[in-house]
């Protein structure tokens, strides 16, 4: 792997919408880079999420919906707590257009979140749905507190079918 790959590689498309979801969106995972303003109209961007707390990007557009969590990539961060609310986030804006979920390099913050939203609606497993969105954007690697969350996460999902 090129040590500069999370840098030119800004976003990465997870899921495109399907033959019977063609009035859904498209689900984008990025870097800081792709999260400019600039960058989301080519890509037709109209919902972004931020799993960063470096980033400042204010999106003066009233059509971009924005939501930001202040949270860090080390491994005592509690993610999960805020997987339900991104979930539910990237949910309803993939119903109105495209959505870009991002922290810095589009490796471990926001790829955890991606997954999370991966094993929910795809009803994968942690393993199936990493291996997933790895195939997508090979620079894709949550640290290893994310992947215990992400672990917890498959059990509460099995709980609940």
């Amino acid at each position: 792997m090129d040590i500069l790959e999370p840098f030119y590689k800004d976003s990465t498309t997870i899921l495109e919408p399907e033959n019977d979801e063609l009035d859904k969106g498209y689900l984008f995972l990025g870097n800081i880079k792709s999260a400019q303003p600039y960058n989301l109209g080519p890509k037709k961007i109209n919902a972004v999420l931020t799993v960063t707390k470096e980033s400042k990007i204010v999106y003066e557009n009233p059509n971009i919906k924005h939501m930001k969590l202040d949270v860090e990539d080390i491994q005592n961060q509690d993610l999960l707590q805020f997987f339900d609310q991104c979930l539910k986030f990237i949910d309803e804006n993939l119903q109105k257009g495209n959505v870009l979920v991002h922290c810095m390099a589009g490796v471990s913050r926001s790829a955890s979140i991606v997954i999370a939203y991966i094993m929910k609606t795809k009803k994968l497993s942690f393993r199936d749905a990493f291996q997933f969105v790895k195939t997508k954007r090979t620079i894709v690697w949550p640290n290893d507190g994310f992947i215990e969350q992400l672990k917890k996460f498959e059990i509460h999902l099995n709980d609940n079918k």
